[in-house]
């Protein structure tokens, strides 16, 4: 929608010019966002392995998602103001989020905001903030309890912002979802966006884990477990952008010294928490980690009556380990 600036033109200025038009922000920020080495090295996937038009272009979406964040605008609106003045006001609040993004700030926690699921989530930092590719957890999630379990259970490990929980809440009504985190921060959120979009569900700060045990002592069990864990291996977290390990919870990504330990955790519970009849569980694991985390499971000897799958995410990478029971245990 826009070009990049040329030259030194707005690209120098540490604030865009007085009486700026929306094009002229957009560019300015983009300038600003490519005369950045903590940006251009920090950021978006690959960090500096981009190429110079992907690089380009990922500039205009966020300048352009900044813009219509300060201004209060959809994305009409933005084409319809491209010409026009905008007001101080919201071009300073557009030069401020600027700064920060040009400095690795993550977008979703400038903004406050994340899209899952083709809904908007809070965020804010303390949160990890929601990934596309959990959609397909979410989608798999939803498609065996519609047609499986419409009823169910349903546990959320490690809710973060709410984005498993709530989707499922939304997308199978008869369910009764529970999510869990042991981060007070986390499970605020996740409260507020299931009180936002009218998920009914419930939110509580407590330890997964400790949840299915009591569960499997005292009851009531699960039909359906869902988590998107910690999974990065402690030696890799210092390696990633910095967006992502300068500002989001260490704690919602490192996952032990190989990245296994909730998935360890799991197989070593085994199937005690879930209810009779037909069950399943689905959670999210790393690049590489899908046939160890199966692993893991089979060789516990405690889930073989379960049958297990992987499936890949859009780019084809083994995203979910999914797992399904249907004799009564």
């Amino acid at each position: 929608m826009i070009g990049m600036a040329r030259g030194g033109t707005s690209a120098a200025g540490r604030q865009p010019p007085a009486g700026a038009t929306a094009i002229t922000l957009l560019r300015w920020a983009c300038d600003r966002f490519a005369a950045s080495e903590a940006y251009l090295s920090g950021t978006g996937d690959g960090a500096g392995a981009r190429s110079p038009a992907g690089a380009a272009d990922r500039m205009r979406r966020e300048a352009e998602e900044l813009l219509m964040w300060a201004a209060g605008w959809d994305r009409l609106q933005l084409l319809t103001a491209l010409a026009e003045p905008v007001a101080a006001a919201v071009r300073s609040r557009f030069a401020e989020a600027v700064k920060r993004r040009a400095a690795a700030w993550p977008l979703q926690y400038i903004t406050g905001q994340a899209s899952f699921y083709g809904r908007t989530f809070l965020v804010r930092p303390g949160v990890l903030i929601p990934r596309p590719e959990t959609e397909v957890l979410a989608q798999e999630a939803i498609r065996w309890i519609q047609r499986h379990q419409p009823q169910a259970r349903v546990l959320d490990i490690g809710t973060g912002s709410g984005v498993l929980a709530v989707t499922i809440a939304l997308e199978c009504p008869r369910a009764a979802v529970e999510a869990v985190d042991i981060a007070a921060a986390a499970a605020e959120v996740a409260a507020a966006n299931a009180a936002r979009l009218g998920a009914a569900l419930t939110v509580a700060v407590e330890d997964g884990l400790a949840r299915l045990q009591q569960a499997q002592r005292h009851g009531p069990r699960y039909h359906v477990l869902v988590s998107n864990p910690p999974y990065i291996p402690a030696r890799e977290v210092d390696r990633l952008p910095l967006e992502v390990r300068g500002h989001e919870p260490r704690a919602a990504l490192e996952g032990g010294a190989d990245g296994l330990d909730l998935y360890r955790r799991l197989a070593e519970a085994g199937p005690g928490a879930f209810a009779p009849g037909p069950a399943s569980f689905w959670v999210e694991v790393g690049y590489g980690q899908a046939d160890q985390v199966v692993e893991l499971f089979r060789s516990s000897g405690r889930w073989a009556e379960w049958r297990f799958r992987v499936i890949a995410d859009l780019r084809g990478i083994p995203r979910v380990v999914g797992a399904e029971r249907f004799a009564q245990g």
